[in-house]
């Protein structure tokens, strides 16, 4: 599931079987365990629906007490519970949860409509997915350096820094040197953000250069200069 799933949403569906006849071989959904109780819901044609919008970085909205609406069943259940509970706008502050891998695990019980019912259990396991929803930041947005003006190639200018709030492959950066650079006296290692003197300098001929270095998240095309 990725965190960007709203609230109301269908996360996935459960199925189940039954070998008997007529009204013994139908059954119902119930959910009777949870690892984080108000989260999810499951319909009783076995939907399993998100209660709240998850943000990774944010935190989860504290979710609605279960004894404060009725039994969540389809259609007006669910919707009685998500008019009934209006909580503040303040968040569960879960940061070992939510940025890490976050599973979130929901028991079901699937019980036939017989006479003397029959049921049995699963587990259903959700993996919370990260989703590419912050920039990268440059930190500071500005870099003040001095270079000797006989300094040889490979000089360290200076270290851009960066950071963003995703994780995994959406964490990577990307830094280039987008403007200030049409000397081609500057170069800079797209991985680390080291930027070094490529050319020879002349300080009665230009004595300043200003750099701008973008920073990408490749996998999102976002960006942030410095």
């Amino acid at each position: 599931m990725l965190e960007s799933i709203e609230n109301a949403t269908v996360v996935g569906t459960v199925t189940a079987s039954d070998n008997d006849l007529g009204i013994d071989g139908e059954f119902t959904f119930s959910a009777i365990a949870e690892s984080h109780p108000g989260y999810f819901a499951i319909t009783q044609d076995g939907k399993l629906i998100s209660l709240v919008t998850f943000d990774r970085e944010v935190g989860i909205p504290l979710p609605c007490p279960r004894n404060q609406v009725p039994n969540h069943t389809p259609g007006s259940g669910l919707q009685a519970r998500r008019a009934h509970c209006r909580i503040p706008a303040y968040f569960v502050n879960l940061p070992l949860l939510l940025q890490v891998e976050a599973f979130f695990t929901v028991t079901l019980k699937a019980t036939d409509k017989g006479a003397l019912p029959l049921s049995s259990t699963t587990t259903v396991i959700v993996k919370l997915l990260d989703v590419n929803d912050n920039p990268p930041i440059a930190i500071p947005d500005v870099y003040d350096d001095q270079v000797p003006e006989d300094a040889a190639n490979g000089y360290v200018v200076a270290t851009i820094h960066a950071i963003d709030k995703d994780i995994g492959e959406n964490a990577d950066l990307i830094f280039a040197i987008t403007a200030g650079n049409s000397e081609h006296k500057f170069v800079i290692d797209e991985k680390t953000g080291v930027v070094t003197l490529d050319g020879a300098l002349d300080a009665e001929t230009i004595r300043l250069y200003v750099l701008t270095i973008t920073v990408y998240a490749p996998f999102a095309g976002l960006w942030d200069s410095s």
